[in-house]
């Protein structure tokens, strides 16, 4: 990745359209070389400001052009154990 992201507020499944499913984020990402580590903000209810249910730590450099899963840095480690350690079962 070629940007920094400062942090990425997601949203889940509030719904913020209401006849309309919707799982909306906001990424806040700044025109420089990526720094290693931004936040990651969940939140949970929408009043007239934002509660947040959980905030994680994410390292920018575990990110790929694939699709992206979002968790902390303890649990990256367990999910690279699993991914590159062991055999892959056969279709």
């Amino acid at each position: 990745l070629s940007h920094q992201i400062i942090e990425i507020i997601d949203f889940n499944d509030i719904q913020v359209f209401a006849d309309a499913a919707n799982y909306p984020c906001i990424l806040v990402i700044k025109k420089e070389k990526p720094n290693n580590l931004f936040t990651y903000n969940i939140v949970e209810g929408i009043t007239s400001t934002f509660y947040l249910s959980k905030q994680i730590v994410i390292n920018q450099n575990s990110l790929t052009n694939e699709a992206w899963i979002l968790v902390d840095i303890k649990e990256q480690k367990v999910l690279d154990k699993l991914m590159y350690s062991n055999q892959k079962l056969e279709d």
